[in-house]
């Protein structure tokens, strides 16, 4: 038997495939490891971004923000992402109750108070309102 395998949260999922069965596509990417830290990162793209003009440029302090992110099922570094923006924004004279997160959820389940705040940590989920998108709601408007 094959040996294939899923990644979770924090890791991946093997499981075996009949011989018999025939696998039309299996892709394993390659990875190298990064030393470098995910705010970090984010840091450094909001100062130099490629092709766009700074978020100091975009973003004045009376501006309304929405910060978008992908739920639970894609590998996203939300937490420290969404850390790095906030900083940011705060930085510039954005008030919390000037920002809103929107999980981008698709036609996925909305997430329990639990896991937003295993996913944006304590502080930003007391902070910033959160609010889920709705593929099925008939007032998408």
């Amino acid at each position: 038997m094959d040996e294939f395998f899923l990644w979770g949260k924090n890791s991946k999922h093997f499981f075996h495939v009949p011989d018999t069965w025939q696998i039309l596509d299996n892709v394993t990417l390659e990875t190298e490891k990064i030393e470098t830290p995910v705010y970090e990162m984010v840091n450094q793209s909001l100062k130099n971004p490629i092709g766009s003009p700074t978020l100091n440029d975009l973003v004045k302090p009376r501006s309304k923000v929405l910060i978008m992110i992908d739920d639970r099922t894609r590998p996203t570094p939300r937490r420290e992402i969404v850390s790095c923006l906030l900083d940011h924004l705060t930085k510039m004279g954005v008030g919390d109750e000037q920002i809103d997160i929107l999980f981008a959820l698709g036609t996925h389940r909305s997430l329990e108070e639990e896991e937003v705040k295993e996913e944006l940590g304590l502080d930003v989920f007391q902070r910033i309102r959160v609010s889920f998108h709705d593929a099925w709601s008939e007032d998408l408007v």
